[in-house]
């Protein structure tokens, strides 16, 4: 996950690369101070390369899963640009150097390991792979990064932790979706505050719960009919403030 945020946002994340932050942050000043010279244009040559594989991964992650026109599969697709296209093959190329070793010291245990020296060789091995095993990869509908789902295949928000959050996308991005669908739908909008409304009477004893259980099920078909289409939301809207507001 870390190494698709490195790829994908341009973020050095702490935890996989020890130290990254300092490094980022002196790394940006000096290229801050380098505009200000005779050569305003010039940055420091790590965020060329680094902007490179950003877009590396993003074209190459489009290219065999996004361009579904050919009706090929993710694996077919990489095997035709790596035979027909010589930039994609000089750069992705599916060839490794496989060897049999232990994985690591005190392991008696030998096992074929693949040689990956560089950035771009794990890249490479890692695209190579998504398309190999047939693992697909996803938009988080919360922060909207990429992740390869875990778990259930239908699952639509990442494991990340976002700036300012506490808790998962995972945990936290269903709640949120629902809150900001509420907040663009008036019908919704009106419906909750005014539930709300209600079981806060109840909890301070000015409605009985037979009573406001009633008004809820009168409120959520209401609520049902005119989303679908069947009751006017003008009519909704009054008859929720009427009977939410009454003493």
């Amino acid at each position: 996950m870390g190494f698709l945020d490195y790829l994908t946002d341009g973020s050095l994340d702490e935890r996989i690369f020890p130290g990254a932050g300092d490094a980022e942050r002196e790394l940006r000043r000096i290229a801050k101070n380098k505009r200000g010279d005779a050569a305003p244009n010039v940055i420091d040559p790590i965020f060329d390369a680094f902007q490179s594989k950003r877009e590396l991964a993003e074209a190459a992650l489009r290219v065999i899963y996004e361009d579904k026109a050919d009706g090929l599969t993710p694996v077919e697709r990489y095997y035709r640009h790596e035979q027909e296209d010589p930039d994609f093959q000089e750069r992705l190329s599916a060839t490794f150097t496989v060897k049999l070793g232990r994985r690591s010291t005190g392991d008696r245990s030998v096992t074929q390991l693949t040689v990956l020296d560089t950035v771009d060789d794990l890249l490479r091995y890692e695209l190579f792979l998504l398309a190999t095993q047939g693992k697909g990869y996803k938009y988080c509908k919360n922060c909207g990064k990429p992740f390869i789902p875990s778990g259930r295949s239908d699952t639509v928000y990442c494991d990340r932790v976002m700036d300012g959050a506490d808790k998962p996308c995972s945990e936290i991005g269903a709640y949120l979706a629902d809150v900001k669908k509420v907040a663009s739908d008036p019908v919704l909008s009106a419906y909750r505050k005014a539930n709300q409304r209600l079981h806060k009477r109840v909890e301070l004893g000015y409605m009985g719960d037979d009573a406001f259980t009633r008004w809820k099920d009168e409120a959520a078909q209401k609520r049902d009919q005119c989303t679908a289409g069947e009751l006017d939301a003008e009519e909704f809207l009054a008859w929720v403030d009427a009977t939410s507001r009454r003493r």
